[in-house]
C-alpha cells in the first residue's frame, strides 16, 4: 500500500543503519548499508521501474559520493518492466516468488533453483503448523503500531 512516505522512509531507515560506529571509531570502519524495499506499488508513476538503483552522487558532474550507501527499489506490481540484467540474475524470479498465492505456483518458481527452495521451505512450514500460525497471528494483533501490524498480516496472509 503506497502511503506516499516511501522515499522518506527508505533514507530514515538506511541512515540509522549507517551510524554504527561508536564514539571515537574511524569512519574509514563503517560498514556499508545497501537498502533493499520491496513494495507492491509504482514509488514514482511518471518512471515507472521494475529495479531502481538510488545513490548519493555530485549532480553536475556525476561523480559517486561513497559507495557504502545505497537504496534500491523493486516494484512487484511492475515485474513486467525487468531488464535483461535483472532476468540474468534472478531477480524478476524473485519477485515472483514474493508476489504468488499458491502453493503450486511457489514450487513452480522454485523448481530447479535450491536456494529458493530453501527459502520457501519455511514458509511451508509454518503454513502446515496451526500453532505457528496463532501465534503469528497473536503477534501482528498485539503489534504496537499500525505499519508493524499491517506488515505481519501480511506474512501471516502469504503463510496461510
Amino acid at each position: 500500500m503506497d502511503e506516499y512516505n516511501w522515499p522518506d522512509r527508505s533514507i530514515s531507515y538506511a541512515s540509522r543503519n549507517f551510524d554504527q560506529l561508536k564514539r571515537g571509531e574511524y569512519y574509514i570502519n563503517a560498514k556499508p548499508v545497501h537498502s533493499i524495499g520491496f513494495l507492491n506499488f509504482t514509488l514514482f508513476k511518471e518512471t515507472p521501474e521494475f529495479n531502481a538503483l538510488y545513490q548519493l552522487l555530485n549532480i553536475k558532474t556525476k561523480r559517486l559520493y561513497s559507495e557504502k550507501f545505497s537504496i534500491h527499489v523493486i516494484d512487484l506490481s511492475r515485474i513486467d518492466l525487468a531488464t535483461e540484467e535483472d532476468r540474468h540474475y534472478g531477480i524478476d524470479r524473485w519477485a515472483k516468488l514474493f508476489k504468488t498465492k499458491t502453493w503450486e505456483d511457489l514450487r513452480m518458481i522454485t523448481k530447479n533453483n535450491e536456494t529458493m527452495q530453501k527459502a520457501a521451505a519455511p514458509l511451508y512450514q509454518l503454513n502446515s503448523d496451526a500453532v505457528a500460525r496463532q501465534c503469528a497471528q497473536s503477534r501482528a494483533d498485539a503489534a504496537p503500531c499500525h505499519h508493524l501490524r499491517r506488515f505481519l498480516f501480511f506474512l501471516i496472509q502469504f503463510v496461510m
